[in-house]
């Protein structure tokens, strides 16, 4: 009976002892899985951080080369606006300059007969019809022909003849052809008003 009871105290030791081994050895397991876990989210978390680093880094380069880029075409626009603000007052002077009589009856010449034509101031020699015309270094009247001026050969040339100046600097004036007067006519081909500006309005 002593041995039985012995024996049956001596398994249930045994087998106590194996259950305690194995919720020990399953404690341990439970625990290094738990640690491994750690160690992976702790992994997860800073590749995460690594990430969120890069990206934002990332970011912040392209704000910055939205900047740059922005402020070089601010200033390429500046460079260009200033450019056209030139070119605009150049244009604006060249349209402001004062132009001369001989400038003005190349004007009128070219918009009555669309032609560019040589321009020489003259003044009037001999009286009557046998009347001719020469070089002058001022005159109110310029002789206006394709060709050089010839005293010569004054044929199928015209004669400006400016008067009346305003205020405003502008001029009256008026086209005579040679040849009609020469053959005794009133020779007038048009008249009109020639601005300083360069601007030519004709009356017919």
């Amino acid at each position: 009976m002593k041995r039985k009871f012995l024996s049956i105290l001596l398994i249930s030791s045994v087998l106590l002892s194996s259950f305690l081994f194995i919720g020990c050895k399953e404690d341990k397991n439970v625990e290094s899985n738990n640690n491994l876990k750690t160690t992976e989210n702790q992994g997860t978390n800073s590749q995460n951080k690594k990430d969120n680093n890069s990206t934002s880094k990332e970011e912040e380069k392209k704000k910055e080369d939205v900047v740059k880029n922005t402020k070089k075409k601010t200033v390429y626009s500046e460079n260009s606006n200033s450019k056209n603000q030139k070119s605009n007052t150049t244009t604006k002077n060249e349209s402001g300059k004062s132009l001369n009589k001989a400038e003005l009856a190349k004007k009128i010449m070219k918009t009555e007969t669309s032609k560019d034509m040589t321009v020489t101031p003259v003044n009037v020699t001999n009286d009557g019809k046998n009347f001719s015309y020469r070089k002058a270094s001022e005159s109110s009247l310029y002789y206006c022909k394709e060709g050089k001026f010839n005293p010569e050969d004054l044929s199928n040339g015209f004669v400006i003849d400016f008067f009346g100046e305003a205020e405003d600097g502008s001029y009256q004036f008026k086209i005579t052809s040679y040849d009609m007067l020469k053959n005794g006519g009133d020779g007038t081909v048009d008249s009109g008003t020639a601005y300083p500006n360069g601007n030519i309005v004709m009356n017919h």
